[in-house]
C-alpha cells in the first residue's frame, strides 16, 4: 500500500502558506510551525471540487448530523465520553457507502504508514515575527499596532510577545521598542501619540536651546542627560531652564560643574544643591515714594440720600 501523504483542508488555508507577509493570524503561524516542526505537506482543494473537497466535508456533516443532532448534555467532558463510545459504536464501525470498508479496520491497516509525533511538546509562548508596514504600524489579531515613526526605515521586521493582555514590540535581536495594551476590537487602530512625531529630533532641538541657554558651558552633561535618561530629557531640560531664571545662569552653571564632579548627571541633583547651598537672590521692593503729592489723593464722599434716592426709598 502506497504511503499516505495528503492531508485535506478548506481553500482558506492558501493564507496559511503566506508565511512571509504580514496577514497572518496567531492561528496560522502556529499551524505553520507545526506543519514544520511534523514535517508534512499541506495538499489544497481547488475552488468548487467536490471530488476533493467533499470527502471531509462529508465527514463533518456526518458527525453534525449523526452525532451532534438533538443531543443534549451538560458539560464538555459528557460530550467527550459519548463522542468516544459513538465512534465505538457508529462513527467508525459502520460500512462505508462508497469504499465499503469499516473505518476502524482501515485505520488498523494504515496505522504502520503514520508518523509519529514529535518528542519536543511546543510551548506558543515564543516571539512571533511581524512585518513593519510603511504606515510604521504591525498587524495583530486583526488590529494595527503603531511603533515609533522611522521605525520602517530601519527594523523592516520586528517581534512581537503577547503576554497578560499586553504586545510587547521589540527588535528581531530583543531590544524593547514599545509596548502596547491588546484590544478586544478588531480592525481598530492602537496608537500610542508619541509615535506619530519624531521624537528624537524634537529632543536634539530642546538639547541645541538647552545648550545655548548656558553658553555650551555644560554641554556634556546635557548630552548625558540625552543619552542616559531619554526618556525624561524633556523634563529635565525643562527644570535645568527653571533653575536658570530662579537662581540665576551663573550660580546653575556652577552648580552643574559641582554635580559633574560627584558623578551625578541629574536635573534634580542640580536642584537639590542650589536648594540647599545657593539663597535665592532677594527680590527688589518698589516702596511708594509717599512724599510725592500725587499720591495724596483725597476719596470724594458722598452722602447717604445719593444711595437712599439710588434704591428708590425715602429717608
Amino acid at each position: 500500500m502506497k504511503k499516505p501523504k495528503t492531508t485535506y483542508l478548506t481553500k482558506s488555508y492558501r493564507f496559511l502558506k503566506k508565511s512571509e507577509t504580514d496577514d497572518l493570524s496567531d492561528l496560522s503561524y502556529e499551524f505553520e510551525k507545526l506543519r514544520q516542526e511534523c514535517k508534512f505537506d499541506v495538499y489544497l482543494c481547488r475552488k468548487s471540487d467536490p471530488e476533493s473537497k467533499g470527502k471531509i466535508e462529508s465527514v463533518v456533516k456526518f458527525v453534525k448530523q449523526n452525532f451532534m443532532e438533538n443531543r443534549v448534555y451538560s458539560d464538555d467532558e459528557t460530550l467527550n465520553w459519548c463522542g468516544l463510545e459513538w465512534l465505538d459504536r457508529t462513527g467508525n464501525s459502520k460500512i462505508h457507502g462508497t469504499t465499503r470498508q469499516i473505518p476502524a479496520e482501515a485505520f488498523e491497516t494504515e496505522r504502520e504508514f503514520l508518523r509519529p509525533l514529535p518528542s519536543a511538546v511546543m510551548t506558543g509562548n515564543e516571539s512571533i515575527c511581524r512585518t513593519v508596514r510603511k504606515d510604521n504600524t504591525i498587524l495583530y489579531d486583526s488590529n494595527r499596532y503603531s511603533v515609533p515613526l522611522g521605525t520602517y526605515g530601519v527594523q523592516k521586521e520586528v517581534l512581537i510577545e503577547p503576554k497578560d493582555g499586553i504586545l510587547r514590540i521589540s527588535t528581531t535581536f530583543g531590544d524593547f521598542i514599545c509596548e502596547h495594551t491588546i484590544s478586544s476590537s478588531r480592525g481598530m487602530l492602537i496608537k500610542n501619540q508619541n509615535h506619530g512625531r519624531s521624537r528624537e529630533e524634537k529632543l536634539d532641538r530642546l538639547l541645541e536651546k538647552a545648550d545655548a541657554l548656558f553658553d555650551y558651558e555644560v554641554s556634556d552633561f546635557l548630552r548625558r542627560i540625552r543619552i542616559d535618561k531619554n526618556r525624561y530629557a524633556r523634563d529635565q531640560f525643562a527644570l535645568l531652564e527653571t533653575l536658570s531664571v530662579k537662581y540665576g545662569k551663573t550660580p546653575t552653571v556652577e552648580a552643574i560643574h559641582i554635580c559633574e564632579q560627584m558623578n551625578l548627571d541629574s536635573a534634580v541633583d542640580v536642584k537639590d544643591y542650589l536648594k540647599n547651598i545657593v539663597p535665592l537672590p532677594e527680590i527688589p521692593i518698589h516702596k511708594i515714594p509717599v512724599s510725592d503729592r500725587k499720591y495724596h489723593v483725597a476719596a470724594e464722599k458722598r452722602s447717604i440720600d445719593v444711595y437712599v434716592k439710588a434704591g428708590g426709598g425715602s429717608q
